[in-house]
């Protein structure tokens, strides 16, 4: 862990920008670094506009040139995920990569203590759960990515230790925060309906209901639409 942060670290203080030697900083981050610029900008209607993301976004391409002058990394994610990013938007790209890499590791060192109940030799070593999850590939990727994975393990991790503990409202707020990547949200939701827990499924409707009423107040009733055609798009490309 103490390599992989001084890595970091060294990546940092190298290039300018978005620039490192070796490519783009964050690969993903941009998605969301760009996302989040739009909404700080007050531009809800063109969240889902891949022109309006596309010059968001245009700045943090330094591997872009002759002939690749449209590279843009689309921002397909519901609404609530930009509105959160629109609060480190105003920082520099790399402070802001910085943030979201704290937040993440947090994400993760929060999951690992949370889920020490379920093992309990476990208990004793959450610094090496900790290890365990950040060098499991897909999430190692995910953490130097700057994308938001790390958040999903956290919800995911809230829910089951909510739920261990009997605590099943909590665990369905968990479960209706990870909304913001419906195909786990809405799979893991269906499991509770499947199970008969009742006032989990109650309340992570409830608190995606909650979410989905601001989205439509902030982005309009068309939001759904939009995003959903958006989505579509960026599947077939």
């Amino acid at each position: 862990l103490a390599a992989l942060a001084v890595a970091l670290l060294w990546v940092l203080c190298t290039g300018e920008g978005a620039r490192i030697a070796t490519g783009r900083l964050g690969g993903d981050f941009a998605e969301f670094y760009g996302a989040g610029r739009i909404v700080a900008d007050g531009n809800m209607p063109g969240l889902y506009d891949k022109d309006v993301q596309r010059e968001a976004q245009r700045d943090l391409m330094p591997d872009s040139g002759p002939g690749r002058d449209n590279t843009f990394v689309p921002y397909a994610y519901p609404p609530q995920v930009a509105l959160a990013y629109g609060l480190i938007a105003r920082l520099p790209y790399r402070a802001a990569f910085i943030v979201q890499t704290a937040f993440s590791a947090a994400c993760l060192l929060l999951a690992a203590w949370l889920l020490r109940a379920s093992s309990p030799p476990s208990s004793r070593q959450v610094l090496a759960m900790l290890a365990a999850m950040v060098f499991y590939y897909p999430v190692l990727r995910a953490l130097l990515g700057g994308q938001n994975t790390p958040l999903a393990i956290l919800l995911v991790a809230v829910a089951f230790a909510a739920s261990w503990r009997g605590r099943d409202w909590l665990a369905g707020l968990a479960l209706g925060l990870l909304l913001y990547k419906p195909q786990y949200g809405l799979t893991l939701l269906g499991l509770q309906a499947l199970g008969g827990r009742w006032r989990t499924l109650l309340a992570g409707l409830g608190a995606g209901a909650i979410i989905f009423l601001a989205d439509t107040l902030l982005f309009g009733p068309t939001w759904p639409m939009r995003w959903y055609a958006y989505a579509r798009w960026v599947i077939d490309t």
